[in-house]
């Protein structure tokens, strides 16, 4: 599975990632088991990372900055460690996706671009998307914004034939106030999408149909799949939990 996301943790194919902005900190990976504590830490390298971990192959992708203030694309060696930078960008990169083939990434004021799992061939895929986004059967899945960048809609496109269809709506009361929030986190197992709505909860879109999953409550932040796991972060009066959910028996851990 491939996750998009910021810093925090990140779900990944083969294990629990974190990411830090501190940078004696850098980024970790614990494999992930069902009696897993969340405390074996290896610590990989010690980057600062600005987000979007993502991992393709033996290799993990991710957002940093260089020393002259430059948004940067890094790869890093999940053997040797070793790290390569791939793709700089003055006016900044605000989202990452690794798939199997390529690399998808937004640059503000200008779009959704494509290039190589070897940083060649870049190109503008997509004008005006920014994230959250993410690809699952050549469908591009995207958030929309209003004017005053709320989120507007979940829209869905055809990277084929161009075509799209809207999945997910903001709804607003008659007060001005929000009554549907269209998601700002999204992700995917391989086979269904995952999103969160921070007023309602978590939504599953799988064949076509689009289903809330139950016993999850309003507030999730963040959200990631992994095998039969959903991994959410939740806001409280204490901060953030980071909560698990079984996608089998459809209820919290």
């Amino acid at each position: 599975f491939l996750s998009y996301g910021y810093t925090g943790y990140f779900a990944l194919g083969d294990g629990l990632y974190q990411a830090t902005m501190k940078k004696a900190g850098g980024f970790q990976q614990d494999r992930y088991t069902e009696q897993t504590t969340f405390t074996d830490w290896t610590q990989i390298n010690e980057d600062s990372i600005l987000g979007a971990l993502n991992q393709s192959g033996d290799y993990l992708y991710y957002l940093g900055l260089e020393n002259n203030g430059d948004h940067a694309i890094y790869r890093v060696d999940l053997d040797s460690k070793k790290r390569k930078v791939l793709f700089t960008q003055e006016n900044g990169i605000t989202g990452l996706l690794a798939t199997t083939d390529a690399l998808y990434f937004t640059v503000p004021e200008e779009g959704l671009y494509r290039m190589g799992l070897d940083g060649k061939d870049a190109e503008l895929l997509l004008p005006g998307v920014r994230p959250p986004f993410l690809l699952l059967d050549n469908q591009l899945y995207y958030v929309s914004y209003d004017e005053n960048s709320s989120p507007q809609e979940l829209r869905q496109r055809n990277l084929t034939d161009g075509s799209e269809q809207v999945i997910y709506r903001s709804q607003i009361r008659e007060d001005g106030s929000y009554q549907t929030v269209a998601p700002r986190r999204i992700c995917s197992d391989g086979t269904a999408l995952y999103f969160a709505d921070f007023l309602q909860g978590v939504f599953r879109l799988a064949n076509g149909a689009l289903e809330q999953l139950p016993n999850i409550p309003a507030g999730v932040t963040r959200l990631w799949v992994m095998e039969d796991v959903l991994f959410y972060t939740i806001s409280s009066d204490d901060g953030e939990r980071l909560c698990q959910y079984d996608l089998e028996q459809m209820e919290v851990i």
